[in-house]
């Protein structure tokens, strides 16, 4: 995929990265990067206008494609649908990514 500028800010660029990490549910982003859960669906919001999605994985599945992420390898998904395991493949088995 070519890459593009990144439209996000880093406060939400950080919790891109984070939802790619832990996942996107918004109780352990919040206490990951020590803000209020109000704080982070006002950012999933942004993020998902800005990037023109719907779906919180969208968001994190573009921004991964578009290089903006900086991802351990055992959390992107390969050719043969396996992944590092725990936490992050329960995330891309439930967003369809495996």
């Amino acid at each position: 995929m070519e890459s593009k500028e990144c439209p996000l800010s880093s406060c939400l660029l950080r919790l891109l990265q984070c939802a790619a990490e832990i996942g996107t549910c918004t109780k352990k982003i919040a206490k990951a990067l020590s803000l209020t859960r109000d704080t982070v669906n006002t950012y999933w919001k942004r993020i998902k206008h800005y990037l023109g999605v719907e779906e919180r994985y969208q968001a994190v599945e573009l921004a991964r494609q578009s290089g903006w992420l900086d991802l351990p390898l055992e959390t992107v998904p390969n050719a043969g649908g396996g992944l590092g395991g725990g936490e992050m493949s329960h995330f891309w088995d439930m967003t369809g990514f495996l």
